[in-house]
């Protein structure tokens, strides 16, 4: 499936001592905002890169040949909303007051103003962020990817760990009485909140709180009925794991950017009494080895294991793997 990445980093890196000073080389990160390296060049042109995203990659690169930009600026991280361009740093036309927006022909210099904000409607949800936080890149696959973390979830109480500016929060928020988002970086919190009130939805609070020292000190609930965390690369804490079995939640949604540190997680929460359900993979970055994965787990008491076994299908549609069958642990 044709996708265009709606987010990207672009780091500029002197060349080697030989080399004249003024001189760059570069190294494009053009589908994440975690480091991923594609090799030392001048890439003219990123076939899956969002066309805005492109052209603002394309004027950063002339702006940094020409010398316009400061030397100490070593990185810039854009992310395109529906209603143009946020870079960090803050990036703008020579024109005082003028859109930071990035425009085919428009001189750039870098600000010390606030990064500006932009918003993306997503599966019938408007955000509001900026490129200081994250955000799913690949935003022709969000719809299915949020529809699959959530699924039916609804009831009582849902805990969002990890929730950025809110992506499953909203949602959640919409089927659950009361939802708790849990996000350690300020920025990102504060979008969160204001995403759920520009929704009208005031049945949900954001904690801005490291989520290994919210979860140490919240393991008390009773009640909840389901947890979905979206932890970095690194997974979850080991204490966040501990906090997660003692909550008990009855349904729990994983969903990782990293294969390896969701499998160690995922063995700590199967010998905490969870069973595996279903395992779904998403193709959120082409062209490159990462894959999204979403994983929902429920808690062994509330379901029958008998006949359980490790069959299970395999299926691809537009992007999409998935795994369905039962599953037992080692």
């Amino acid at each position: 499936m044709a996708t265009n990445a709606s987010a990207a980093s672009v780091t500029q890196s002197t060349a080697a001592a030989a080399a004249p000073v003024g001189h760059y080389r570069w190294y494009i990160c053009a589908l994440l905002f975690f480091a991923t390296t594609v090799n030392y060049v001048d890439r003219q042109v990123i076939g899956v890169l969002a066309p805005e995203l492109q052209q603002t990659l394309e004027n950063l690169r002339e702006q940094v040949r020409a010398g316009l930009l400061p030397d100490d600026v070593l990185d810039f991280r854009a992310v395109a909303g529906d209603d143009g361009v946020s870079v960090t740093p803050s990036v703008k036309s020579g024109e005082r007051g003028s859109s930071p927006t990035v425009r085919e022909g428009v001189e750039l210099t870098v600000e010390a103003d606030e990064v500006r904000e932009i918003a993306r409607s997503i599966h019938g949800e408007t955000y509001r962020l900026n490129a200081e936080t994250f955000f799913q890149t690949n935003h022709d696959l969000l719809p299915q990817l949020i529809d699959n973390a959530l699924k039916d979830a609804a009831g009582d109480l849902a805990i969002d760990l990890y929730c950025g500016v809110g992506l499953f929060t909203l949602r959640l928020a919409r089927t659950f009485k009361h939802v708790i988002g849990v996000e350690g970086e300020r920025i990102s919190a504060d979008f969160a909140r204001l995403n759920l009130a520009n929704a009208g939805l005031i049945n949900a609070e954001i904690a801005n709180q490291d989520v290994g020292n919210w979860s140490e000190g919240n393991s008390q609930f009773d009640g909840v009925d389901f947890l979905l965390l979206d932890p970095p690369r690194a997974g979850a804490e080991s204490r966040v794991i501990t906090a997660i079995l003692d909550l008990q939640p009855k349904r729990i949604c994983y969903v990782s950017c990293d294969p390896a540190t969701l499998a160690r997680d995922l063995k700590k929460l199967i010998a905490g009494g969870y069973v595996l359900g279903t395992l779904a993979a998403f193709d959120m970055f082409p062209q490159t080895h990462h894959v999204e994965t979403v994983v929902h787990l429920t808690i062994a008491s509330s379901v029958s294991t008998q006949g359980q076994s490790r069959d299970c299908q395999g299926h691809r549609k537009d992007g999409l793997v998935e795994l369905s069958g039962r599953f037992v642990s080692c």
